[in-house]
Parts: C-alpha cells; structure tokens; sequence
C-alpha cells in the first residue's frame, strides 16, 4: 500500500548529527525521540463518520511499532469487567526500546456497549475485537505524538521536553574546539587533567564561551577524571 510506504519511509529516516557534542548513543536517544514526536502522516489517518473524530487505524499502529521498536506485544492482563451493560477491555501495549534495549508497557482501557435488550454473553463476544482494538489504539497514544491523529485530545507533559531536547543544540566554534582538545587528551596523565580545566576556566573568565558552555565542560572533564 502506499500510504505503508510512506510511513516506512518518514519512520525509517534518519537526521545526521549537525556537531560532534552528542555522543553516538545520546545523538540515538534524541533522533527516537524526534521521531516519535513528529505529527502522524495525513495518508494513515481516518475519519469516524459517527462521531467525526479521526484516528489512525490498528494496521497502521502494528507497522509503526514493528518499524520503530525491536519488537512488540499485544497483552490482556486480566479479564474484561461488565459494569451495567458496558464491557470494560483492558489491555497492554509491550515494547522493546531500540536504544536503551528496556522493556515499556502503555496500558490502554476502552468500553463497548453490548447489544440491545441482551442477557448473555453470546453478544459480547461480537463486541470483543472491536473493544480489543480500541484498547491497543489509547494505550499507544501514550507512546508519543506520532501515535495520536488529534493532539488537543492528548497533551502530553514532556512533548515540550522531548521538542526541546531533540533540536540541536547551536555551541559556539570555541566550545567545539576544546571540547575537541578535551577529548584528545590521555587522562592517564594527571597533568593533562589540570590543562583541561586550566583551558575550561581560562575560556569561561575570558566570556569566550557561554556559562551554559562552561558548565557543559566542566563537568565533561570531571567525567573523563573518573
């Protein structure tokens, strides 16, 4: 389908580092992050012509998770609940982290109404991949952005986190170059540890860097003393 083309495609690409100040596996973490913080694509997205929201349908949740997770689970914790001719469904979303390799549940609940004037659970059980579905659909949304066709629905605390954390950073051409000095030294050596920081104070009383930047190295140099 070209709409699963598309996605693959928006998913699957890949920003390249602007500077050396990210490590590779933090440069891994904010590029994920970036992905999962963009707007879902127009092509995925569905109308529901009862109530006129729009939502994106399970085939195109199970590709995305299969292209931006190393693997997925779909999972009932327990059984549904009845409450007054409601079916409560309950279930979790199961992933693994591409980069940090942990292991993520999103739990998601929906409700479906049974049939009509109905007393067994016979009706119920048509109700039950729809109540599943619907389920998968609100525990993905807690996943990120990408995963919600309407983010007034959704507000997200750490989306503004995430769309901080994921620009690059601009540093000043000092900064970089003595972050490249820094990282060029043998620690073995104590002297080299005093001209870091000797490098790191001088800049800072000289204003040639930022005091963001000067705390950025500073604590860099204590990193590489350990």
């Amino acid at each position: 389908m070209k709409e699963l083309k598309e996605l693959e495609k928006q998913l699957k690409e890949k920003n390249q580092p602007k500077n050396s100040v990210k490590t590779k596996e933090e440069f891994s973490l904010l590029e994920f992050k970036r992905r999962l913080n963009q707007a879902p694509p127009e092509s995925i997205l569905r109308s529901n012509p009862e109530y006129g929201n729009k939502y994106i349908p399970l085939q195109f949740v199970e590709v995305m998770l299969d292209i931006l997770f190393t693997s997925k689970q779909f999972v009932m914790r327990h059984k549904p609940d009845f409450v007054e001719g409601q079916t409560v469904f309950y279930m979790d979303v199961v992933v693994v982290h591409p980069v940090t390799k942990e292991v993520l549940t999103y739990s998601g609940t929906s409700v479906v109404g049974t049939m009509p004037n109905s007393d067994n659970y016979r009706d119920v059980h048509k109700r039950i991949p729809a109540g599943e579905s619907f389920a998968i659909l609100n525990a993905v949304q807690k996943i990120g952005r990408i995963f919600r066709p309407q983010q007034e629905k959704f507000i997200s605390a750490l989306d503004t986190y995430f769309e901080k954390e994921t620009k690059e950073e601009k540093r000043s051409e000092m900064y970089d170059r003595l972050k490249r000095m820094i990282d060029e030294l043998d620690y073995k050596d104590p002297l080299n540890i005093v001209k870091a920081k000797r490098w790191v104070d001088n800049a800072g009383r000289g204003k040639k860097i930022s005091s963001e930047e000067f705390e950025i190295l500073e604590n860099h140099v204590l990193f590489k003393n350990q």
